[in-house]
């Protein structure tokens, strides 16, 4: 997937978030790949959406993982 369209996720991950909080914890998973993109500006959406998405030490954790810290 290129990076226009790993973003156009991001964003459709963070709108449906605020709309359905209960939807948040599926996305998890998707955001920690999206982490591993080659893309730096996609690596970092996903990680401040990571970080808006939960407060679980360990997901920002993950996040310094893959070298957003």
């Amino acid at each position: 997937m290129d990076a226009m369209m790993q973003s156009a996720v991001i964003e459709l991950i963070q709108k449906d978030a605020m709309l359905n909080p209960a939807n948040k914890p599926r996305y998890l998973r998707l955001i920690f790949a999206l982490l591993e993109s080659s893309s730096n500006t996609v690596g970092y959406e996903a990680a401040i959406t990571l970080a808006s998405l939960t407060s679980n030490p360990a997901a920002v954790k993950g996040i310094k993982v893959v070298g957003w810290s």
